[in-house]
């Protein structure tokens, strides 16, 4: 190094300290990243690396056009144009680096900053790779550019600091600014909440907390939901609050009518006005505010209500107040939606206990005389009275049943038909079949003493021991396997029946009208209506994918699109072949769906259709992949968030997809052979993620 005296020596020391002259230029010579050096930084830095040459002579080698800096171009020429390339590429499309980053690491500029020396924050080879694509650079070219823009040779991603310094500084500024706005503004906030004293002052706190006052009143303030504070209880409040003033003075102010209570009307009267109009108008035409959320808020059964509803649900009551102001009264704030809670917290829990008529809930009056009150208890209490003796005669009628129509008519009536009566109280586990036992437990469970024997006997009718849905319901089970072997037929198995012939919306459910016209398409020869009601449980106005079949839910679940795992062998059969087809062929069938079956040959011939349908992709390229994928789930998006996400294990869903996952995921989808290939070709850091797999197959 002692010995380096001229231009090409220099060089080679340069080059023996960092690797490149474009290191040194970044390393040694342009310290502060201005892209350009004088002739006081030159002189240091030579003497830095040890030069023991003339500098002066030097430098006048370097400066050819005598302006008093050197650049990289004028150092290592060929270094300085590729460089210079890629700058002038960056601030053509995006501006500057700044922006080249949030694009492509898909930040904020607060979230970019508090990533700036973080992977997250960085380009990685193959997204900086993109770029340069972009930017017309290619080749070898992008990876000698990589390591060159490169400060720690340790680090596998560039930094912004790296590309512009300057820029990457004053983003930490700017970080550091909105931290200490969001301090000042917290600050701010905390001395104004301690601040408050008086009752404005405290209106102003609790909307600060809680959105609305009505929302405060809910949430805030009256937390029995009784409608009304006491002083003990409204002090307690105003301290959970954070309210640091003379409660006293404040409780002054709204108990004005010195009754020793506070209701809304005292702290919001607007809302308090908008709220009891339209609870007595729903009640009035209703009876009570649950009868009247059925029947008017929630026709679609979505157990909420929306504002466009609500607005609707205001003209039929004959509300003459706004509906939009209404809304946001009772609306917890942020939200787009009103759930029964909102409007009457004892009417929802008079529906979890089944109560439609309200009938358990206690009535409250805003002061009532011990007459009345003791009116009103008895009432209760016979009503209670009447509610016990309604269920008892309902138990007692359940108990008398001796005869097999009048059970089927029974369960019918709990369950709503003959086919949710099998699902719900008889084949609770799926399996399809019942034995005596299974059978004699859900008799007892649902109240049925007497006879149960008798009732077996007419139903095992083929003294088999075990009882199907053929003998329970033969009209119901002949409907149901037509439809599942139509829906098999044409779509492949029920989970892409269920997506490609009845939720075609994605909505999750599948409403009568979808499914009849699903029905017209497939030819169903039976009647279409009625096996919507069958398949349909008590209550519910739509279907959803465990109602059409449970195994293709939880197939959906495992993210299995073709249904071809994770299922037990046929306990049926115990024919050699049959069991060995089902061995190589990776295929499942239940007792239930070999009931369809005549013959051990049918179930042979309809395993032989599902192995053909396995798709083998060995020599399958990437492009012919995404057509796969489109096919089977209409975009590469869905084919990712529906298919390939469900092979992830628990937490790794933002570290992307490893090759075990990937070969797991495949499988799923019915695709056999090697798959290692494809997982190569979409991969990027040995993980697959969607924008691996879609920039993989768009090059």
């Amino acid at each position: 190094d002692m010995s380096a005296k001229n231009l090409a020596s220099f060089k080679k020391l340069l080059v023996h300290r960092c690797g490149s002259l474009a290191k040194a230029w970044r390393q040694v010579l342009d310290c502060s990243g201005d892209g350009k050096v004088s002739h006081s930084e030159f002189t240091v830095a030579c003497r830095a690396v040890g030069y023991s040459g003339d500098v002066a002579k030097l430098w006048r080698e370097l400066d050819l056009d005598g302006s008093g800096i050197i650049s990289l171009s004028e150092l290592d020429k060929s270094a300085g144009l590729l460089v210079r390339r890629f700058y002038d590429g960056v601030a053509n499309k995006y501006g500057d680096a700044t922006k080249l980053f949030l694009v492509h690491c898909r930040l904020n500029e607060v979230q970019l900053a508090s990533k700036a020396s973080a992977p997250d924050g960085g380009l990685h080879l193959k997204k900086f790779e993109s770029v340069c694509v972009e930017l017309g650079i290619i080749g070898k070219q992008v990876d000698v550019l990589f390591g060159w823009l490169k400060k720690d040779d340790d680090r596998t991603y560039l930094l912004l600091s790296d590309i512009d310094p300057k820029a990457a500084g004053a983003l930490k500024q700017q970080e550091l600014q909105h931290r200490e706005a969001v301090a000042a503004s917290r600050e701010a906030q905390k001395r104004q909440e301690q601040g408050a004293r008086t009752l404005q002052q405290f209106k102003s706190l609790l909307r600060n907390k809680f959105g609305t006052l009505a929302y405060a009143w809910r949430k805030g303030l009256d937390i029995s939901g009784d409608g009304k504070l006491s002083f003990s209880e409204f002090a307690s409040a105003c301290r959970a609050v954070g309210f640091a003033g003379q409660i006293k003075a404040v409780w002054n102010e709204l108990d004005t009518d010195q009754m020793g209570s506070v209701t809304l009307a005292q702290f919001d009267r607007c809302a308090h006005n908008a709220i009891a109009t339209f609870k007595e108008l729903l009640i009035k035409k209703h009876e009570n505010c649950l009868k009247g959320w059925l029947a008017e808020l929630d026709q679609d059964k979505t157990q909420r209500c929306t504002s466009e509803e609500l607005k609707s649900a205001c003209v039929k009551l004959g509300y003459s107040g706004s509906a939009d102001k209404l809304f946001e009264y009772l609306v917890v704030p942020g939200s787009r939606h009103l759930t029964l809670a909102d409007i009457d917290l004892r009417a929802q829990e008079a529906l979890a206990r089944g109560d439609l008529d309200m009938m358990t809930v206690e009535r409250r009056g805003a002061r009532t005389s011990t007459v009345a009150r003791q009116w009103l208890e008895q009432q209760n209490a016979a009503d209670l009275e009447a509610l016990r003796q309604a269920q008892h005669e309902h138990d007692k009628a359940d108990r008398q049943a001796s005869t097999l129509p009048a059970l089927l008519q029974l369960m019918s009536q709990r369950f709503g038909n003959v086919v949710q009566a099998w699902k719900r109280g008889f084949d609770v586990d799926g399996s399809g079949s019942m034995s005596f036992s299974e059978f004699s437990k859900a008799c007892r469970s649902l109240g049925f003493t007497k006879n149960i024997r008798r009732l077996w006997d007419q139903l095992d009718s083929d003294r088999s021991g075990t009882v199907s849905l053929r003998e329970f319901a033969a009209e119901a089970h002949r409907d149901i396997s037509e439809m599942q072997e139509l829906l098999e037929q044409k779509f492949g198995n029920l989970l892409n029946a269920w997506f490609r012939g009845l939720d075609l919306n994605g909505n999750r459910s599948v409403d009568e009208s979808e499914f009849l016209r699903c029905m017209r398409d497939v030819q169903f020869s039976g009647d279409a209506k009625r096996l919507f009601k069958w398949l349909l449980p008590l209550g519910r106005r739509a279907l959803t994918i465990e109602d059409l079949d449970p195994k293709a839910a939880s197939a959906m679940a495992r993210g299995d699109w073709a249904m071809v795992g994770g299922r037990t062998p046929a306990a049926k059969s115990n024919g050699k072949e049959l069991a060995r087809a089902m061995a190589q062929s990776s295929i499942r069938m239940s007792d239930w769906q070999l009931d369809r079956f005549q013959s051990e040959a049918d179930v042979l011939n309809y395993i032989q259709g599902k192995s053909d349908a396995l798709i083998d992709v060995t020599e399958v390229d990437i492009a012919r992949l995404r057509t796969l994928l489109v096919d089977m789930f209409g975009s590469l998006e869905q084919a990712w968030y529906l298919g390939f996400r469900r092979a992830f294990q628990p937490g790794d869903h933002d570290h992307g997809m490893k090759e075990s996952e990937f070969l797991l995921a495949m499988r799923g989808f019915g695709f056999c052979g090697s798959v290692g290939h494809l997982f190569r070709q979409c991969s990027t850091d040995g993980c697959v993620t969607l924008e691996s797999l879609v920039g993989a197959v768009k090059e």
